[in-house]
């Protein structure tokens, strides 16, 4: 028997029960159709909403209230909601304890179109703050969905979020609640400005107690909120004549997708990688604390406070990566392409209030990097401290440098007052880097101003002595100018004058409105007295004196502009005018050449009755005209390819004849026509395209003649001019053209048919003149400017002159085999210089840039071979030195990578050396002076190892002024053209040496190569002379560089009576009275010098004391008196005075023995005179 259940269950049970019905009952009612009808009719009576819904669903036991197609309208306040679908989950619970909890909500397709806003003044309600709060306590959002969000204000502004994510906790024993709040493809467009942005999110906490004292909220709000992908695209007045483009070329993916194509031009487009702002503001203080900005390509940190009790605030924005110019939102300015890279920091302190109350103090540095438009300039710098009080902005030191150019300004800004007042004065500036901040036009050079700006901010005044020692204006180039520059009113004035070698130019400049770009009216006038045109142009290729004036008038995009100019004496790259003139006429998008007129320099007028035009528009311009007689040219330029300039040039029966002056020969006659389609690339010419029909070619002078057999064409791309079939006639020979020449590779030319070397002389740079004809059968490889050959030259009594070479080569004949670099020689017979000569083998010439060389140009070197030469009676010389004729048999064999060798034997049949020498060839270089020495082999054997034998079996001959010798010679030749080796001798079989204006006979003697790594031989000379019955012996011996002169006798004399015989033909002690008086004085002046030297040497450390007569045979002057120092063996300084009492003078000397007692001697005396002489040393003995 079971017991029954307690009163309590059951009372739980029944109220359960109850309860559950009751649910059921609200779930039922609700649901029902009847119920929803009244439920919103009711709304509509009561609140005064429309409010319309379908599918209406409740779950009154889990808190599941769900809906479609919700519709409300709020008469009142003229707006209207609208939601697709909506899910709303909450606890049903949580309102029998008087608040409402949702767990989750959902919605999508909300679109909200707001109605105009009141304007009525409300007072404010006290108890506001209360209900707010009472809000935050009573209702509790878990976390909410929302997606396809639209929000639609009176303007037709449009807010737009794909998807809205939010949640949050629950009041728990503070007033302190976290929340997450997450925005993702947001869209909003006003009338100002559009944003988008991939994502937003706000994280954090807030507060917001009640002060019972004041009834105010004190909110509390600590958080972090970030920005991706964010783009802001602020709205401008379009500027529809700057064709430039306003947006990076890595913008256009994103704003194609944002507004599709076209892009809209009235915008400035900035764009945001992320932005990261950590914040507190609380009614105490607001706080930014490491805030992150990435964007423009680099990143920027900034942080600030505000405490509101002491009113202080503190701030610093600085660039850890720096910001890339073209990135920055500069639309279409300028500025956007002057630098490369942007920095800032921007850091200060104080207190703030408001804009009249306030104390501050900062610190302002802006670097703009990478000057694009004047590298050499330098980077540009801005620097200043500014420090505000009560609203105005001191700048005590703001410093402007570009490079290492300054430009210093102090004054203040005064933002109640809305004024400016500043002083400036600059450095020589780089005109180019400041004119590109704001312009298109390229105005190199410097610009100085000293001035001062002051006035209204919205209407400054502006006074500038402007000076520049050299501007151009894009590429013409106007000189030094000084000037003034005034700004009144919002209208700029700009005037001065220019001076440019004799020439001279005046400018005047008015631009109204001259701070907004969109109402500017521009009016230029310039007038210009023969500038020199080379010095105008900056190009020595143009010469000639230009005159003439022009006058501009500005209005947005129109322009209208009158002008003259004349070049007179005109020559262009060797072009001779007489004059060159037209009238300029600059009108709406139009600029003309008008009656342009060409005076040759035989007087011949061409004179242009049609104009050559310019027509612009907003793609780029079009031109058209004649040129020259019978030579018209069109062509069009687009600013979507601003590199390339599009041509058609048109000849018919075109005569040229004017530009004979660039051919290398007179020239007579120069017909020809064409057509030719041509994409010249402005920047880098060797990028063009070109079509070039030519119909017919006609070049006569000077026995010389070009002309086309037929028509042909040529196609230029991608560096390549390719030859349609062309045949030629060049004098007596003719060729034949067709396939690819390579600017820079590619090449397959095919070159058939015979070369008139007559026609080739003077075309060709080595080749000086020239006869007869080849056959030729090339295929040009590589490039036009390092071409490589392969095929056949055939040569058929070729007579040919090349400059480099000291003889004519004739009669040639035979095949040479081409192949790139590789030179095959079949049998080449051929007359030098009237020698015989035969090659056969083959050699490789490769272009290499020696170290040694100094231009560092490449120069050809062998780098291996087998070649083999003969040569009878070859003609071989050096100018003024020597000639030989040899039977020659070399053979040159191996490679640069192991040995290169040249080896066989030179017979020299005959030979002459006669070269002649001076005394002073036997001094010493003087140190410290380097001579060049002579190139002893051309570059091409440079690395080239030798193995010569040279032989003169044959009559080999020295013929100069200091000697007539009869040699034998047996050498050897080893080493390398760097380094060569003689070893081997050069016996005297007999003749005649000169010294001392006498002849000694019977000569002897050898010179012998032994010394390593020099071709100077050891040298010993011997030959006599009889005087009296007495053989004195010349004799020469020592290096070739440093001869020695030494005299002997048999019987064995002296020196003094060797020499006495030589001068006079007698001893000393035949001598007459006058002559032995000289001859004696200058003994004893010797005797008592050598008395004197020791202990003058000893106590002075000079190395020379001598007394010395000056000597001839009719009359003789006082001894002089020398000290001096010995510099080396044979060169010694020497001071002298004269030892003569009344006119004694004193100088300084250079002496060098040539024998113990001959001197060569160079002197100054204290008279200013310069003496060179000849000095015979005699010494007592």
């Amino acid at each position: 028997m079971h017991k029954p259940a307690p009163k309590w269950l059951k009372l739980l049970i029944t109220l359960a029960a109850l309860f559950g019905f009751m649910v059921f009952l609200f779930h039922f009612l609700f649901n029902s159709n009847w119920f929803q009808q009244w439920a919103i009719g009711t709304a509509n009576r009561v609140i005064g909403i429309h409010v319309k819904s379908e599918a209406l669903r409740f779950n009154a036991l889990t808190g599941r209230f769900e809906g479609k197609n919700l519709v409300v309208k709020i008469p009142k306040a003229e707006s209207t909601i609208e939601v697709s679908s909506f899910k709303l989950i909450f606890n049903p619970w949580s309102v029998l304890l008087r608040k409402v909890e949702l767990f989750d909500a959902k919605a999508s397709g909300i679109k909200i179109n707001l109605g105009k806003i009141s304007q009525a003044k409300t007072s404010p309600n006290p108890k506001t703050p209360v209900h707010i709060r009472k809000i935050l306590d009573t209702i509790v959002l878990d976390k909410a969905h929302l997606g396809d969000i639209t929000f639609v204000f009176p303007d037709g502004s449009r807010l737009y979020f794909g998807e809205m994510k939010l949640s949050a906790t629950k009041p728990f024993l503070f007033y302190k609640k976290a929340y997450s709040i997450n925005w993702k493809n947001i869209i909003a467009k006003t009338q100002k400005m559009d944003v988008f942005a991939d994502s937003v999110s706000a994280n954090g906490s807030f507060n917001l107690p009640l002060d019972e004292k004041t009834g105010k909220l004190s909110p509390k709000i600590d958080g972090d909120l970030q920005f991706k992908k964010l783009l802001l695209a602020v709205s401008k007045t379009p500027t529809p004549w700057n064709k430039s483009q306003g947006w990076d070329d890595s913008l256009i993916p994103l704003l194609s997708s944002k507004y599709g194509l076209p892009i809209p031009e009235d915008k400035t487009y900035a764009y945001f990688d992320k932005i990261h702002l950590p914040f507190y503001v609380g009614d105490d203080s607001i706080r930014l604390r490491q805030g992150l900005i990435k964007a423009f390509g680099g990143q920027a940190h900034l942080s600030a406070s505000w405490e509101k009790e002491t009113q202080k605030t503190k701030w610093v924005i600085f660039n850890s990566d720096s910001f890339k110019f073209k990135h920055l939102p500069f639309g279409k300015a300028n500025i956007k392409n002057a630098f490369g890279q942007a920095r800032l920091t921007f850091k200060g302190e104080g207190s703030f209030k408001k804009i009249n109350e306030n104390k501050l103090e900062s610190v302002l540095s802006i670097e703009f990097l990478d000057n694009q438009f004047s590298p050499d300039a330098g980077d540009l710098n801005l620097g200043s401290h500014l420090n505000m009080k009560q609203g105005k902005i001191e700048i005590p030191d703001l410093n402007l440098k570009i490079g290492s150019k300054l430009l210093k300004a102090s004054g203040h800004i005064s933002l109640p007052e809305k004024n400016i007042q500043l002083a400036l004065k600059s450095d020589p500036l780089d005109l180019k880097s400041i004119l590109h901040l704001f312009s298109k036009i390229d105005m190199p050079g410097d610009i100085s101003a000293e001035g001062n700006m002051r006035g209204a901010l919205s209407n400054p005044e502006v006074d500038l002595n402007i000076t520049s020692s050299g501007f151009a204006y894009e590429s013409l180039f106007a000189g030094t100018f000084q000037g003034g520059l005034k700004i009144r009113d919002k209208k700029l004035s700009l005037s001065g004058v220019s001076n440019l070698g004799e020439g001279h130019g005046s400018l005047n400049l008015d631009i109204k409105e001259v701070f907004r770009s969109s109402l500017q009216v521009f009016d230029l006038k310039t007038e210009f007295v023969s500038m020199p045109a080379n010095l105008v142009l900056k190009t020595p290729v143009f010469q000639g004196i230009l005159d003439g004036h022009f006058s501009l008038h500005k209005e947005k995009g129109d322009y209208k502009g009158q002008g003259l100019a004349t070049l007179s004496k005109v020559t262009w790259y060797g072009v001779p005018f007489e004059k060159i003139s037209a009238k300029l006429d600059m009108g709406n998008n139009t600029f003309n050449l008008l009656n342009s007129q060409i005076v040759f320099e035989n007087q011949e007028v061409f004179t242009n009755t049609k104009p050559f035009a310019f027509t612009f528009d907003k793609n780029g311009y079009t031109f058209n005209g004649p040129v020259f007689k019978n030579v018209d040219l069109q062509g069009t330029f687009l600013n979507i390819k601003p590199e390339m300039l599009h041509m058609e040039i048109s000849a018919t029966q075109a005569d040229l004849s004017f530009v004979e002056a660039v051919f290398p020969f007179k020239v007579d006659t120069i017909m020809a026509s064409a057509k030719a389609t041509v994409d010249y690339a402005l920047k880098s010419p060797l990028d063009s395209e070109a079509q070039i029909d030519l119909l017919a070619l006609h070049i006569e002078g000077e026995e010389k003649s070009i002309h086309l057999n037929s028509k042909t064409s040529l196609h230029y791309k991608d560096k390549i001019l390719d030859f349609s079939p062309t045949s030629t006639l060049l004098g007596k020979g003719g060729l034949r053209l067709e396939g690819p020449l390579g600017m820079e590779g590619n090449s397959n030319l095919k070159i058939k048919g015979q070369i008139d070397f007559h026609q080739a002389s003077e075309i060709h740079s080595q080749l000086v003149e020239g006869e007869g004809l080849a056959d030729v059968d090339l295929t040009w490889k590589e490039s036009l400017f390092h071409p490589e050959f392969f095929g056949t030259l055939k040569l058929d009594k070729a007579t040919l002159l090349f400059r480099n070479l000291r003889s004519e080569i004739s009669e040639a004949h035979g095949t040479i085999l081409l192949e790139g670099p590789r030179y095959q020689f079949n049998n080449v017979r051929f007359n030098y210089d009237d020698s015989p000569a035969l090659l056969n083998g083959w050699v490789v010439l490769e272009k290499q840039e020696l170290a040694s060389d100094n231009n560092n140009a490449p120069v050809s070197v062998i780098t291996s071979a087998n070649l083999n030469f003969r040569a009878e009676e070859l003609s071989m010389n050096r100018e003024d030195q020597w000639h030989i004729l040899a039977d020659t048999n070399v053979h040159l064999s191996g490679s640069l990578a192991s040995t290169l060798k040249l080896s066989g034997s030179l017979n020299i049949v005959d030979g002459l050396y006669y070269k002649d020498y001076s005394v002073s060839q036997f001094i010493f270089k003087p140190v410290g002076i380097v001579y060049k020495e002579e190139e002893t082999f051309p570059q091409i054997f440079k690395e080239t190892q030798f193995d010569l034998n040279i032989k003169s079996p044959g009559e080999f001959l020295i013929k100069n002024n200091l000697a007539e010798l009869t040699l034998v010679t047996n050498l050897h030749l080893t080493g390398t053209g760097t380094f060569p080796q003689l070893t081997g001798s050069i016996n005297i079989n007999g003749g005649i040496i000169r010294a001392l204006g006498i002849n000694f006979e019977d000569a002897t003697g050898f010179a012998n190569f032994t010394q390593k790594g020099s071709l100077k031989p050891y040298m010993e000379m011997r030959a006599t002379r009889n005087i009296r019955d007495v053989e004195v012996y010349a004799r020469i011996r020592g290096p070739a560089d440093n001869l020695e002169l030494t005299l002997e006798s048999t019987p064995a004399l002296n020196q003094n009576d060797i020499i006495s015989l030589i001068a006079y033909g007698q001893t000393p002690d035949e001598l007459s009275n006058e002559k032995r008086n000289l001859f004696s004085r200058a003994a004893l002046t010797s005797q008592v010098a050598s008395a004197l030297q020791a202990p003058l040497s000893k106590a002075t450390h000079l190395d020379i004391v001598k007394v010395e007569t000056d000597y001839t045979e009719n009359s003789s002057s006082f001894s002089r008196f020398a000290i001096g120092k010995q510099l080396s063996e044979r060169v010694a300084i020497t001071v002298n005075t004269d030892l003569e009492v009344e006119t004694a003078s004193q100088g300084l000397g250079l002496e060098y023995l040539i024998t113990d007692n001959l001197l060569i001697k160079g002197s100054k005396d204290t008279g200013s005179r310069y003496r060179f002489d000849l000095t015979w040393r005699m010494e007592a003995y």
